[in-house]
């Protein structure tokens, strides 16, 4: 549920980005509150699942990859609260290229898909025909969203980052220049195992 209500909210955005000769791009004055919601309560929801975490690690348990989901968890934090702490100008410069960066949780739905419709041919009294189907739509529409709002969109953010930083504190724009990096390559060595794998089962 977080995925779709993220990505739907990071595509409105997105969609309002006012040009600037000064920025390339500028999140409208309107649109500072509704930016905030979505950085604040999508890390509420990390931080929810990171409190989740450490009490079934307290019980002795194992949850499904825990160690990627911390990590995650903690690069969405250095990556939110710069903006949550900024007001004015920097405010809307940051919730501009963050917003966008945003949207590749688009590609995180057909992902959870992936991994949920096995379980329905398993488990559901559905047509394994329809069940085929439906699984190789997703996987196009998973590569398709992947290189789109990923591995294209990400290079438009990280340059907007440097397009901007004498206008931002040194620091956030390290961070926020580190993890950007940091994620396209993670982006392509994952791309490139999804696009594996969709050639493998293609050939099977």
């Amino acid at each position: 549920m977080h995925s779709v209500w993220a990505s739907c909210e990071s595509l409105r955005l997105a969609s309002t980005l006012q040009p600037s000769r000064r920025n390339d791009v500028l999140l409208p004055e309107r649109m500072v509150h509704s930016a905030h919601d979505l950085f604040a309560t999508s890390l509420a929801y990390f931080w929810c699942d990171v409190i989740w975490i450490a009490v079934q690690r307290a019980r002795g348990r194992a949850p499904h990859l825990w160690l990627g989901r911390l990590a995650h968890h903690a690069v969405q934090t250095a990556a939110n609260a710069p903006v949550l702490l900024s007001a004015g100008r920097q405010r809307r410069i940051m919730s501009a290229y963050l917003g966008l960066a945003y949207t590749a949780e688009l590609s995180t739905i057909f992902l959870r898909l992936s991994r949920l419709l096995p379980r329905l041919r398993r488990r559901a009294r559905l047509d394994g025909a329809l069940l085929r189907w439906l699984d190789c739509q997703n996987r196009r529409a998973l590569l398709a969203t992947f290189v789109v709002f990923r591995l294209v969109n990400f290079p438009i953010c990280g340059r907007l980052i440097a397009r901007n930083r004498a206008e931002l504190p040194r620091a956030v724009v390290r961070t926020h220049a580190s993890f950007a990096t940091l994620a396209y390559v993670l982006n392509v060595g994952w791309f490139v195992r999804l696009a594996r794998r969709r050639g493998s089962q293609s050939a099977g």
